[in-house]
């Protein structure tokens, strides 16, 4: 998706994006969360 963000901006599925945003990152945050609790 970096690839498509950062060369291909015209061709961007605004939707795509939302739904990567609204529901992956919060996913993802929680997992590096995880990750560093567990690292300390």
């Amino acid at each position: 998706m970096r690839d498509i963000i950062a060369h291909h901006y015209f061709d961007i599925d605004h939707e795509t994006v939302y739904v990567v945003c609204s529901e992956h990152i919060p996913d993802m945050s929680s997992a590096v969360g995880r990750m560093l609790d567990d690292s300390r």
